[in-house]
């Protein structure tokens, strides 16, 4: 067999080969993994709520007295992330979970909005004019 028809032969062989791989990989369904970067997206609708995640959080999670996070927030203000600086509570902590679930941000979720927590507001902010659809965050302008 000659040098060329070599050549060919394997040129082949590999077009068939990445024709099967693109296939097969195409046919896989993707899993979602926590905090990466393959997460809901903005306009999938409402973000579920993992099983291993509390879904009731108490009123005043991550609020100390005398701390630079006592003012526990009703609302989250979407336009003015300043406005949101020190605030603590369920508003906060459902704020957090929801942008990670949404940005894959990786925030602590403790309920304090804080300098991590602002930065990934501002993202969402970005990337979509409106609020996005968190559960048990209320959202004033």
């Amino acid at each position: 067999m000659s040098k060329t028809a070599k050549v060919l032969l394997s040129l082949a062989v590999l077009g068939i080969a990445y024709v099967v791989y693109r296939k097969v990989r195409k046919s896989r369904t993707t899993t979602l993994v926590p905090n990466s970067t393959n997460g809901p997206q903005i306009g999938d609708g409402g973000l579920d709520t993992a099983p291993d995640i509390p879904t009731t959080v108490d009123v005043n999670y991550g609020c100390v007295s005398g701390s630079a996070y006592a003012n526990t927030c009703t609302t989250i203000n979407f336009t003015n992330p300043d406005a949101n600086m020190g605030c603590c509570g369920r508003q906060v902590y459902n704020l957090q979970r929801g942008l990670n679930q949404l940005l894959s941000l990786g925030l602590v979720e403790d309920g304090k909005y804080g300098t991590a927590t602002k930065q990934g507001h501002v993202q969402a902010r970005q990337a979509a004019a409106t609020p996005p659809d968190f559960p048990g965050v209320n959202f004033s302008f």
